[in-house]
């Protein structure tokens, strides 16, 4: 009983943790990465509220094929 809860276990982080991994090449060199590495990155501003200006961030992430994900 013992060892197939933990190979249940098992079984359950290794699938969880392979869902998880990015799907595509990867690029060391940014002249190869194409033109979505270019616009990702961390931006910051400022944004008019009722209650004055707030300093805001987000980091976009590029997905892939024009597609982006952001943060923050």
């Amino acid at each position: 009983m013992k060892r197939s809860r933990w190979f249940l276990g098992l079984a359950a982080t290794l699938m969880i943790a392979s869902h998880g991994q990015a799907k595509g090449p990867a690029f060391t060199d940014p002249n190869q990465a194409g033109p979505d590495y270019s616009i990702q990155g961390e931006y910051v501003g400022d944004l008019e509220t009722p209650d004055g200006k707030v300093r805001v961030g987000v980091q976009v992430i590029a997905a892939g094929n024009g597609r982006f994900r952001s943060v923050g």
